[in-house]
């Protein structure tokens, strides 16, 4: 494992009309390993836009809080976290995840 991440928790807030808002909280940055898969494309039904999606597969070691709500950051880029499959001993744990947009900021 050779790349820091960070992983950002989701957390709910009420706003001023009692509403929950989903804001991010970030994490402290831990090690993994990310594989960078074929890149696809989509195609949205407003103004028949294509927009290409990048997924990869990251290795962090186990951690039972991370789930697929979460999102994570590396390298000034947002990932959308789409499966968590822990392995049989729950030492490791495997995130297929999909590249969201370039950070500007938290």
């Amino acid at each position: 494992m050779r790349h820091r991440v960070q992983f950002l928790k989701p957390t709910y807030t009420p706003n001023d009309y009692g509403e929950k808002e989903k804001t991010y909280t970030p994490q402290p940055e831990t090690w993994a390993h990310i594989e960078y898969k074929e890149s696809g494309s989509d195609e949205s039904g407003e103004a028949s836009r294509i927009t290409s999606r990048i997924n990869c597969l990251v290795t962090i070691r186990f951690n039972s809080e991370i789930n697929a709500e979460w999102r994570m950051t590396h390298n000034n880029e947002k990932f959308n976290i789409r499966t968590v499959l822990p392995d049989a001993k729950q030492m490791y744990m495997r995130l297929e995840c999909e590249i969201d947009e370039p950070i500007t900021s938290y």
